[in-house]
């Protein structure tokens, strides 16, 4: 008698079950969302401020996530990220690896605004290179 009891109280928990384990999935997706809208989000604030002023460790943990996963995110903000990275890289004199941000930048969205300023940033790593090369 038990055991038909038992059976019957498994029988009427599974769709209970089902049903949670839908939600769960769904909040999961929901979280998932707000954490790519914080990010994108975040490359907006950050591109809106100096340039000199950024954060380097910021910009490169935000970096991070997004170029890794570049195929969530919109061509636009990767583009952002690649002139925030070529903004930091030379402002600590890595005038190598800001060129390389910039043209990697330049090659990742068609936005004609984006597009200028990776190019004006561009043309900005090559003339400090220049100045350099005519110090030494």
């Amino acid at each position: 008698m038990l055991i038909i009891k038992i059976k019957v109280m498994l029988k009427a928990l599974i769709p209970l079950f089902f049903l949670l384990t839908l939600n769960f999935n769904a909040l999961s997706a929901d979280n998932t969302l707000s954490a790519k809208e914080q990010m994108i989000s975040q490359v907006a604030l950050l591109f809106q401020q100096d340039a000199e002023k950024l954060n380097y460790n910021e910009v490169i943990k935000l970096s991070n996530e997004i170029i890794l996963n570049r195929k969530q995110y919109p061509k636009v903000t990767i583009a952002k990220t690649y002139l925030l990275l070529a903004n930091v890289a030379s402002n600590e004199g890595d005038l190598e690896s800001a060129y390389q941000f910039a043209r990697d930048g330049i090659a990742s969205t068609k936005d004609s605004k984006i597009t200028l300023l990776l190019q004006i940033k561009l043309a900005s790593i090559l003339l400090d290179k220049k100045i350099i090369n005519n110090c030494l």
